[in-house]
């Protein structure tokens, strides 16, 4: 059975995703993480690594996205926000829950809730 029409057999197909991307799907529910996946398991040094390494332009991995019917839960859930589920359709996160977790928590001020988040990065250094 297709999804929004599209062919089930269809080869898969890259998108470039900007930052501001990732935080606006995930802000509208619409990326999640599946139940299925580990818990986050970063802690404040990788977090700020990842920052890190987009600063310097260095390769940080893909994410490896999922597109499907709007999951059966309520809430799609990044470190400690919890945004209501979209009813349209759902990006189910398969690999890359720790990078995109750690950029949503971090870019929306998830740092007073939980001190991984509490990144600051000095630019003129």
């Amino acid at each position: 059975m297709a999804v929004n029409g599209a062919d089930p057999l269809a080869p898969p197909k890259a998108e470039r995703w900007r930052i501001d991307d990732i935080l606006r799907h995930a802000q509208a529910g619409r990326l999640q993480v599946p139940v299925f996946q580990r818990s986050f398991l970063w802690g404040k040094d990788d977090v700020r690594n990842l920052f890190d390494s987009i600063y310097r332009g260095y390769p940080v991995g893909s994410l490896l996205i999922w597109r499907t019917r709007p999951a059966p839960h309520a809430e799609a859930r990044f470190g400690p926000f919890l945004f209501a589920a979209s009813e349209h359709e759902s990006l189910l996160l398969i690999d890359g829950q720790q990078r995109a977790t750690s950029l949503v928590a971090t870019m929306l001020g998830a740092g007073e809730r939980d001190q991984r988040f509490n990144v600051f990065f000095n630019l003129k250094l």
